[in-house]
């Protein structure tokens, strides 16, 4: 008889662990599919010093509106160098 409630102490206790466990591992699933590392967000990359300053191993890239910003600024050098190269064609 004792045998009996022990084995169902025991199976109790274990049947406990396991659904413990098992959320212990939805909880952490669920963390890394919304977490910042996978979504990629890039705030958890800004440094503490600035907002111009970021975190090298946090980083995740440059915004679409950066790139879009060094573009046209190329653009912009671009032609200013046409523009020269052509006043020095003039010149000679």
């Amino acid at each position: 008889m004792r045998v009996c409630v022990q084995a169902r102490e025991l199976s109790a206790k274990q049947a406990v662990q396991k659904q413990q466990a098992d959320d212990d591992n939805r909880t952490e699933m669920a963390n890394m599919l919304y977490g910042d590392f996978l979504t990629e967000n890039p705030a958890c990359a800004q440094s503490a010093f600035g907002a111009h300053r970021v975190i090298p191993d946090r980083w995740k890239g440059m915004t679409p509106e950066q790139l879009a910003e060094i573009r046209r600024v190329q653009d912009i050098q671009r032609k200013e160098a046409q523009v020269c190269q052509y006043s020095l064609a003039f010149m000679k």
